[in-house]
């Protein structure tokens, strides 16, 4: 390893942990439970399971685990994924509470592919330009989780295990 690659090594490192230590929601244990909402359409359910089975295969541990929910609150630690509609656009997730994370959907045709991209954003990934990167803005028949990706989320899971427990607000 030269010199340069070890910098930035090091460098990309620090960011992910920089980047995971401020985003506004951490699990507090993984694996992270996803409710689906009982309104969701089977489609919609089928792309959600689908979307954390390939989370789990690419990190290569079981960090997202669907189950079927007719609870409408979000409970803390969980990722709730609603049939409602969202404030603009088709699907969009909210990380603003501290204690838990939302993808609300309304509609047909969420893809697996999407609903991969929308779990990223609740582990705290933001979109990117690169054109096969699952967490790019617009869609490529291509896209797929990066090596990155995957690094990001196996660091939060390091951060969820050392992090001391918080209180609900």
């Amino acid at each position: 390893m030269t010199r340069a690659s070890e910098t930035v090594g090091f460098l990309s490192a620090t960011l992910t942990l920089f980047v995971a230590a401020c985003s506004p929601w951490v699990p507090d244990s993984f694996p992270v439970t996803v409710d689906l909402d009982d309104h969701l359409t089977v489609e919609q359910k089928t792309a959600a399971i689908e979307a954390c089975e390939s989370w789990n295969e690419a990190v290569g541990r079981r960090v997202l685990r669907p189950v079927e929910s007719n609870d409408r609150g979000i409970q803390r630690g969980r990722i709730a994924i609603r049939q409602k509609s969202p404030r603009r656009g088709e699907i969009a997730t909210s990380t603003a509470n501290a204690w838990h994370c939302e993808i609300a959907v309304k509609g047909l045709g969420y893809d697996p592919l999407t609903m991969t991209h929308e779990l990223g954003h609740c582990f705290g990934l933001e979109h990117d330009a690169l054109t096969h990167s699952v967490m790019r803005k617009y869609s490529h028949p291509e896209q797929r989780l990066l090596p990155q990706h995957i690094d990001y989320v196996r660091e939060l899971m390091t951060l969820s295990d050392r992090r001391p427990m918080l209180e609900d607000p």
